[in-house]
Protein backbone atom coordinates (compact mmCIF):
# COMPACT_ATOMS: atom_id res chain seq x y z
CA UNK A 1 0.00 0.00 0.00
CA UNK A 2 0.85 3.76 -0.95
CA UNK A 3 0.61 6.51 1.26
CA UNK A 4 0.84 10.28 -0.47
CA UNK A 5 3.68 11.98 1.45
CA UNK A 6 2.04 15.41 1.46
CA UNK A 7 -1.21 16.21 3.18
CA UNK A 8 -2.93 19.94 3.48
CA UNK A 9 -6.14 19.27 5.44
CA UNK A 10 -5.86 17.86 8.72
CA UNK A 11 -7.90 18.34 11.86
CA UNK A 12 -6.73 18.13 15.19
CA UNK A 13 -8.01 18.34 18.66
CA UNK A 14 -8.55 22.24 18.13
CA UNK A 15 -11.71 21.30 16.90
CA UNK A 16 -13.34 18.07 15.37
CA UNK A 17 -10.11 15.66 15.32
CA UNK A 18 -9.06 13.36 17.76
CA UNK A 19 -5.03 13.56 17.61
CA UNK A 20 -3.14 16.57 19.04
CA UNK A 21 -0.95 18.45 16.92
CA UNK A 22 2.24 16.41 17.97
CA UNK A 23 0.42 13.13 17.95
CA UNK A 24 -0.03 13.75 14.12
CA UNK A 25 3.48 15.18 13.51
CA UNK A 26 4.69 11.86 15.13
CA UNK A 27 2.33 9.48 13.16
CA UNK A 28 3.32 11.31 9.95
CA UNK A 29 7.18 10.57 10.43
CA UNK A 30 6.72 7.41 11.38
CA UNK A 31 4.40 7.01 8.17
CA UNK A 32 7.00 8.67 5.70
CA UNK A 33 5.36 11.98 5.19
CA UNK A 34 7.24 15.02 4.10
CA UNK A 35 4.91 18.09 4.81
CA UNK A 36 1.75 18.09 6.30
CA UNK A 37 -1.35 20.90 7.00
CA UNK A 38 -3.07 21.60 9.92
CA UNK A 39 -6.44 23.19 9.20
CA UNK A 40 -8.86 23.36 12.13
CA UNK A 41 -12.13 24.85 11.91
CA UNK A 42 -12.82 28.35 12.36
CA UNK A 43 -16.36 28.16 12.62
CA UNK A 44 -19.35 29.91 15.09
CA UNK A 45 -21.07 26.99 14.28
CA UNK A 46 -20.88 24.52 17.71
CA UNK A 47 -20.42 20.82 15.86
CA UNK A 48 -17.19 21.86 14.58
CA UNK A 49 -16.13 22.03 17.73
CA UNK A 50 -13.88 25.00 17.25
CA UNK A 51 -11.42 25.86 19.92
CA UNK A 52 -9.56 28.42 17.96
CA UNK A 53 -11.92 31.28 17.46
CA UNK A 54 -11.69 31.77 21.30
CA UNK A 55 -8.21 30.92 20.85
CA UNK A 56 -6.36 31.57 17.60
CA UNK A 57 -3.56 32.93 18.81
CA UNK A 58 -2.67 29.81 21.28
CA UNK A 59 -3.42 27.81 18.02
CA UNK A 60 -1.27 29.72 15.69
CA UNK A 61 1.63 29.68 18.40
CA UNK A 62 1.60 26.06 18.93
CA UNK A 63 1.69 25.24 14.94
CA UNK A 64 4.55 27.67 14.89
CA UNK A 65 6.19 25.77 18.07
CA UNK A 66 6.10 22.71 16.67
CA UNK A 67 6.47 23.58 13.28
CA UNK A 68 9.76 24.97 14.42
CA UNK A 69 10.60 21.97 16.55
CA UNK A 70 9.69 19.55 13.92
CA UNK A 71 11.38 21.32 11.04
CA UNK A 72 14.39 18.75 10.46
CA UNK A 73 12.05 15.94 10.43
CA UNK A 74 8.79 17.31 8.42
CA UNK A 75 7.33 20.38 7.36
CA UNK A 76 4.54 21.45 8.75
CA UNK A 77 2.45 24.16 7.53
CA UNK A 78 -0.04 26.26 9.33
CA UNK A 79 -3.25 26.43 8.01
CA UNK A 80 -6.69 27.60 9.11
CA UNK A 81 -10.39 25.90 7.50
CA UNK A 82 -12.76 28.77 7.19
CA UNK A 83 -16.55 27.41 8.04
CA UNK A 84 -18.36 30.11 5.53
CA UNK A 85 -21.89 29.06 6.88
CA UNK A 86 -20.89 30.01 9.93
CA UNK A 87 -18.12 32.71 9.83
CA UNK A 88 -18.92 36.55 8.74
CA UNK A 89 -15.19 35.98 7.59
CA UNK A 90 -15.04 39.73 6.12
CA UNK A 91 -16.42 41.55 8.61
CA UNK A 92 -14.51 43.93 9.92
CA UNK A 93 -14.03 42.34 13.47
CA UNK A 94 -13.52 39.06 12.02
CA UNK A 95 -11.00 40.07 9.19
CA UNK A 96 -9.16 41.76 12.09
CA UNK A 97 -8.99 38.44 14.00
CA UNK A 98 -8.13 35.80 11.06
CA UNK A 99 -5.39 38.49 9.34
CA UNK A 100 -3.70 38.84 12.56
CA UNK A 101 -1.34 35.98 12.52
CA UNK A 102 0.89 34.77 9.52
CA UNK A 103 -0.63 31.41 8.43
CA UNK A 104 0.71 29.61 5.29
CA UNK A 105 -2.23 29.52 3.70
CA UNK A 106 -6.39 29.83 4.39
CA UNK A 107 -9.16 27.03 3.22
CA UNK A 108 -12.70 27.76 3.06
CA UNK A 109 -15.14 25.68 2.71
CA UNK A 110 -19.02 24.89 1.89
CA UNK A 111 -17.85 27.64 -0.91
CA UNK A 112 -19.67 26.31 -3.60
CA UNK A 113 -22.50 23.63 -1.75
CA UNK A 114 -24.75 26.60 -0.70
CA UNK A 115 -27.59 23.76 -0.41
CA UNK A 116 -25.77 21.73 1.65
CA UNK A 117 -26.36 21.04 5.28
CA UNK A 118 -26.19 24.00 7.90
CA UNK A 119 -26.66 26.12 4.48
CA UNK A 120 -29.54 28.44 6.18
CA UNK A 121 -27.75 28.55 9.36
CA UNK A 122 -26.79 32.50 8.74
CA UNK A 123 -29.56 34.54 8.32
CA UNK A 124 -27.81 35.95 5.20
CA UNK A 125 -28.21 33.28 2.44
CA UNK A 126 -28.46 35.74 -0.54
CA UNK A 127 -24.66 36.82 0.40
CA UNK A 128 -23.44 33.24 0.37
CA UNK A 129 -24.58 32.35 -3.47
CA UNK A 130 -21.21 30.61 -4.84
CA UNK A 131 -19.67 33.22 -7.15
CA UNK A 132 -20.80 35.92 -4.26
CA UNK A 133 -18.14 34.16 -1.64
CA UNK A 134 -15.98 33.88 -4.59
CA UNK A 135 -15.60 37.95 -5.06
CA UNK A 136 -15.83 38.32 -1.03
CA UNK A 137 -12.87 35.19 -0.52
CA UNK A 138 -10.70 37.37 -3.68
CA UNK A 139 -11.49 40.66 -1.18
CA UNK A 140 -10.19 39.20 1.81
CA UNK A 141 -7.13 37.46 0.30
CA UNK A 142 -6.07 41.34 -1.44
CA UNK A 143 -5.66 41.31 2.80
CA UNK A 144 -2.97 39.01 3.18
CA UNK A 145 0.21 39.17 2.94
CA UNK A 146 1.83 37.81 -1.31
CA UNK A 147 3.43 34.41 0.22
CA UNK A 148 -0.44 33.32 1.69
CA UNK A 149 -2.27 30.57 -0.41
CA UNK A 150 -5.89 30.79 0.24
CA UNK A 151 -7.80 27.61 -1.15
CA UNK A 152 -11.25 26.42 -1.68
CA UNK A 153 -11.61 23.12 0.25
CA UNK A 154 -13.84 20.09 -0.99
CA UNK A 155 -15.68 22.12 -3.45
CA UNK A 156 -18.85 20.60 -4.70
CA UNK A 157 -18.44 22.43 -8.38
CA UNK A 158 -21.25 19.81 -10.36
CA UNK A 159 -23.98 21.75 -8.41
CA UNK A 160 -22.99 25.04 -10.84
CA UNK A 161 -25.35 25.84 -13.69
CA UNK A 162 -22.58 25.38 -16.69
CA UNK A 163 -22.60 29.56 -17.27
CA UNK A 164 -21.75 29.91 -13.53
CA UNK A 165 -19.31 27.18 -13.66
CA UNK A 166 -17.24 29.49 -16.18
CA UNK A 167 -17.76 32.66 -14.25
CA UNK A 168 -16.38 30.78 -11.11
CA UNK A 169 -13.52 29.80 -12.94
CA UNK A 170 -12.34 33.05 -13.86
CA UNK A 171 -12.84 34.41 -10.62
CA UNK A 172 -10.46 31.42 -9.34
CA UNK A 173 -8.10 32.23 -11.80
CA UNK A 174 -7.84 35.68 -11.10
CA UNK A 175 -8.15 35.58 -7.32
CA UNK A 176 -5.33 32.62 -8.03
CA UNK A 177 -7.25 30.05 -5.64
CA UNK A 178 -6.28 27.10 -5.63
CA UNK A 179 -8.51 24.00 -5.78
CA UNK A 180 -8.52 21.23 -2.86
CA UNK A 181 -8.90 17.50 -4.20
CA UNK A 182 -10.32 15.94 -0.99
CA UNK A 183 -10.19 12.37 -0.77
CA UNK A 184 -12.97 12.48 1.73
CA UNK A 185 -15.72 13.65 0.10
CA UNK A 186 -14.16 12.89 -3.35
CA UNK A 187 -14.80 15.99 -5.02
CA UNK A 188 -12.42 15.27 -7.79
CA UNK A 189 -14.61 12.81 -9.09
CA UNK A 190 -17.94 14.53 -9.35
CA UNK A 191 -19.57 15.81 -13.30
CA UNK A 192 -18.00 19.33 -13.92
CA UNK A 193 -14.46 18.74 -11.88
CA UNK A 194 -12.73 17.74 -15.24
CA UNK A 195 -13.04 21.29 -16.00
CA UNK A 196 -10.81 22.16 -12.61
CA UNK A 197 -8.44 19.79 -14.40
CA UNK A 198 -8.30 21.19 -18.25
CA UNK A 199 -8.03 24.48 -16.91
CA UNK A 200 -4.42 24.44 -16.66
CA UNK A 201 -3.94 28.09 -15.06
CA UNK A 202 -5.72 26.53 -11.72
CA UNK A 203 -4.23 25.26 -8.90
CA UNK A 204 -4.48 22.41 -6.80
CA UNK A 205 -3.49 20.66 -3.81
CA UNK A 206 -3.68 17.59 -2.25
CA UNK A 207 -5.90 16.95 1.02
CA UNK A 208 -7.45 14.41 3.29
CA UNK A 209 -9.89 16.16 5.42
CA UNK A 210 -8.44 13.81 8.16
CA UNK A 211 -9.84 13.33 11.52
CA UNK A 212 -7.90 10.24 12.39
CA UNK A 213 -4.90 9.24 12.56
CA UNK A 214 -5.16 6.57 9.50
CA UNK A 215 -6.79 8.45 7.26
CA UNK A 216 -3.76 10.87 6.90
CA UNK A 217 -1.93 10.54 3.76
CA UNK A 218 -4.24 8.57 1.81
CA UNK A 219 -4.56 10.44 -1.30
CA UNK A 220 -3.69 7.96 -3.73
CA UNK A 221 -6.98 8.01 -5.79
CA UNK A 222 -6.85 11.96 -6.57
CA UNK A 223 -3.61 11.66 -7.21
CA UNK A 224 -3.69 8.66 -9.66
CA UNK A 225 -6.27 11.73 -10.98
CA UNK A 226 -3.55 14.66 -11.21
CA UNK A 227 -1.18 11.97 -13.44
CA UNK A 228 -4.06 11.33 -15.69
CA UNK A 229 -4.64 15.05 -16.13
CA UNK A 230 -0.40 15.42 -16.41
CA UNK A 231 -1.07 18.40 -13.70
CA UNK A 232 1.73 18.05 -11.26
CA UNK A 233 2.84 20.92 -11.95
CA UNK A 234 0.05 22.58 -10.88
CA UNK A 235 0.00 20.90 -7.07
CA UNK A 236 0.80 24.16 -4.18
CA UNK A 237 3.14 23.35 -1.65
CA UNK A 238 5.58 21.11 -3.23
CA UNK A 239 8.86 23.15 -2.67
CA UNK A 240 11.49 20.26 -1.13
CA UNK A 241 9.48 17.03 -1.54
CA UNK A 242 11.44 14.87 -3.70
CA UNK A 243 8.88 11.70 -3.72
CA UNK A 244 4.98 11.96 -3.57
CA UNK A 245 4.63 8.66 -2.69
CA UNK A 246 5.84 5.92 0.07
CA UNK A 247 5.45 2.53 -0.11
CA UNK A 248 4.05 1.53 3.24
CA UNK A 249 3.76 -2.02 5.08
CA UNK A 250 0.53 -1.19 7.09
CA UNK A 251 -1.11 1.44 8.63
Amino acid sequence: MKLVTVDYHIHSTWSDGYSSIEGILNYCIRKGLQSIGITDHYSHNTVKCSQITENLSEYFSELQSLSDAYRNKILLRKGIEIDTRACVFDSPEECRILTSKKFDYYLFEYVTDNFGAGANFLPYKNNRMPLILLNRIRDFKKLLPKECSVGLAHAYLHILPEEELEEAIELIIDADIFVELNSTYQNYKMDGFEKIFETEEIKLSLGSDAHTLHQIGKLEQPLKYVKGYHAEDRLVFMDGIDALEVEIKRI
